[in-house]
């Protein structure tokens, strides 16, 4: 009984673990990683629909959804606060672009 206890703990700690490790800063720095910060951001901030941002970004609405999902669980995070603010240029020329061309 007490071995399937710690047995459970220490599968919680990795489990956490794994987790903390998949937000890794550089990754927003490549294409990929930025295309899900302008999703983020066009959606949930600007209050775009998925349609529009999925057009801009030559993505499905589906991929849309997904990234917004995804960097929802990053959303209390300081170091995602800091990357959203060092990205908010790229947001702004989104915008730019997507008004330009409705």
């Amino acid at each position: 009984m007490l071995n399937l206890l710690i047995y459970g703990m220490i599968r919680q700690v990795l489990i956490v673990r794994l987790f903390l490790n998949m937000f890794d800063k550089k990754f927003f720095d490549t294409p990929i990683g930025l295309k899900q910060i302008l999703a983020y951001e066009l959606y949930v901030n600007h209050r775009l629909y998925q349609k529009e941002i999925a057009n801009f970004l030559g993505c499905s609405n589906n991929t849309v959804a997904n990234y917004v999902k995804k960097l929802k669980r990053y959303d209390h995070l300081k170091d995602f606060k800091v990357i959203l603010e060092s990205k908010s240029k790229d947001v702004e020329n989104a915008l730019e672009n997507i008004k330009r061309h409705l």
